[in-house]
């Protein structure tokens, strides 16, 4: 049977402390001291919270820390049979005249767990080899390529929407660039064939083509004669 629980208890009985004094002391509440005594480690999430719980029981009670919490550690991890037992052996009590000479039986002599005092030397036990946990995270290897390729855009969606954005906004301001100036080009030609057109028709006619003019003067070299002149 295992003697992790008796030791505590018997270490907190001989102390002469009950379970609330030990719960001030170690500002552990009522269940856990009583968890630990009985055994029962199911309440621990972790071993690390048991290992912590163990210390401050066997620092308030006077216990090895380095003993206890190697015999917990045994016993959280399945091995049901401790490799530590801590016991110690309390002074027989004095046989009377009359009982020793009676024809008794051997008794074995009770035994009682051993207050250790702490050892300041390495105050902190080896961990244990941990054995491989029922929910152990999932390995890199199991991981999906396309978990890394969504992370991947989201981390990078914001900066992929603001260059569409721009690139959008970029393109309306181009077109109504060229709108701007395709209208501004074209509105000088527009204005002087309106006035060309409201002229002819305020003047109600046509105006003439402009023909070959006639000159008065002859060309020189020639001599141009009168036929009324001449005799």
């Amino acid at each position: 049977m295992i003697e992790f629980g008796k030791t505590l208890r018997e270490a907190r009985e001989a102390k002469g402390l009950g379970i609330d004094d030990i719960a001030k002391a170690t500002h552990m509440m009522a269940r856990q001291i009583d968890a630990l005594e009985h055994e029962d480690f199911s309440s621990f999430a972790a071993p690390i919270y048991g290992r912590g719980f163990v210390k401050l029981y066997c620092e308030a009670v006077g216990l090895d820390p380095k003993i206890m919490v190697a015999e917990f550690m045994d016993i959280f991890n399945g091995n049901r049979e401790p490799t530590i037992r801590v016991r110690v052996e309390t002074p027989a009590e004095p046989v009377r005249a009359d009982e020793a000479q009676a024809p008794t039986t051997a008794e074995p002599a009770r035994q009682q767990s051993v207050v250790v005092q702490p050892t300041f030397d390495n105050p902190d036990p080896p961990e244990p080899a941990r054995t491989p946990s029922r929910y152990a995270a999932p390995s890199p290897l199991d991981e999906s390529p396309l978990d890394g390729c969504a992370s991947f855009f989201w981390i990078w969606r914001p900066l992929v929407l603001l260059l569409l954005a721009l690139s959008v906004l970029g393109l309306v301001f181009t077109g109504v660039r060229a709108l701007y100036r395709a209208t501004r080009t074209s509105a000088p030609a527009a204005r002087e064939s309106a006035t060309a057109t409201t002229a002819e028709e305020s003047s109600g006619k046509p105006k003439p083509a402009d023909g070959p003019k006639h000159s008065n003067v002859p060309p020189r070299g020639k001599i141009t004669v009168d036929p009324l002149y001449i005799d």
